[in-house]
């Protein structure tokens, strides 16, 4: 063997023990791969477990047999409206100082306790806390829950894939809401209206556990400003900020008055309890065909036609459900007389 084979062979030698230091020593791709993967997993599944509103289709149903009227009702959804603006801020600003794994297991706790207390003190104080405490953890793991999956994704260098995996996580609970939904005409019929409530609070139960095995990703202390002064920028100074909350808020307002006015308004045509659940199963699909389209309409685009469209949508939905109203009661009527 001369001395040019014996150095290659060397050389070769020399690079295969680095290969096995270097394999040995740093995480492999599929090892962080499986690690977002099991993050995602997790957040998808909390999701899924906290929009498991078996409660929903027939929730105004509900408040409606205590004697509740729609006036008591609006101002109920007025109060956890209000609760969860005002609780908004001072929960971003828990979650920034704790974490945001403290907070979004706090918050699975307290819709634990809100559904808890909507099955055992029943009637309008009771309900009134109730719609208090679900305020809160809507508030606690709303924005908390955001901002876990953001710095997950920037951990693993997939920060710009944040949308999609957003919107696959509305899927999930689109899903699990319209599976909830079939399955509350079961309960209502085999069992009792309350009986919907507590299987509500056994479920949310298992948001608990699941949110304990989240990883917090950002570990950083950070510098938190007061909270007068992050108040006062909200509201005075980022005015492009305040009008966005304006926004969102009108549209989320628009869209929540039409899911209780739905249960009332189809007690009224006559429609079985029952088949709340269906229908409200109908709607979580087209919910889901809307997620999906959300990152592509985002692409294509511009945000003043993407506000457009958003403002377009329940003002013709309304139109819509008015104009069938209109033709039920017409046909109705042609069915007596005749």
């Amino acid at each position: 063997m001369n001395s040019r084979q014996l150095a290659f062979r060397q050389a070769v030698f020399v690079l295969r023990r680095l290969s096995v230091r270097s394999s040995q020593s740093n995480p492999t791709g599929g090892n962080m791969t499986n690690t977002l993967n099991k993050q995602l997993w997790l957040l998808g599944l909390l999701r899924a477990i906290r929009m498991f509103m078996i409660s929903v289709p027939v929730i105004a149903i509900y408040w409606n047999s205590f004697g509740l009227t729609v006036v008591d009702i609006m101002i109920l959804q007025v109060v956890f409206s209000v609760a969860w603006v005002l609780l908004e801020l001072p929960s971003g600003y828990m979650a920034d100082w704790f974490g945001n794994k403290p907070v979004i297991v706090a918050g699975c706790v307290m819709a634990v306790l809100g559904f808890g207390v909507y099955y055992f003190t029943p009637g309008y104080v009771g309900f009134v806390i109730a719609e208090l405490l679900l305020a809160l953890s809507a508030s606690l793991v709303s924005g908390a829950r955001d901002a876990i999956l953001h710095d997950t994704l920037r951990a693993h260098d997939s920060h710009s894939q944040y949308t999609k995996y957003h919107s696959r996580m509305d899927q999930a609970g689109f899903l699990s809401e319209a599976i909830a939904a079939l399955l509350a005409g079961v309960v209502v019929s085999q069992l009792s209206l309350p009986a919907v409530l507590l299987v509500q609070c056994l479920v949310l139960i298992l948001s608990v556990p699941v949110s304990m095995m989240l990883v917090p990703y950002n570990k950083t202390k950070l510098h938190v400003e007061p909270l007068t002064d992050i108040i006062r920028y909200c509201f005075v100074g980022n005015k492009r900020l305040f009008w966005f909350n304006v926004f969102t808020g009108a549209v989320s307002a628009s869209t929540l008055t039409m899911v209780w006015f739905n249960q009332l308004h189809w007690q009224s045509l006559g429609i079985p309890i029952e088949y709340f659940g269906i229908l409200w199963a109908g709607f979580m699909v087209i919910a889901i065909v809307g997620s999906q389209l959300a990152s592509h309409l985002e692409r294509r685009l511009q945000t003043h036609q993407l506000f457009a469209l958003i403002v377009a949508g329940p003002i013709v939905l309304y139109l819509a459900v008015s104009s069938l109203s209109t033709l039920c009661g017409h046909w109705r009527c042609c069915g007596c007389s005749g």
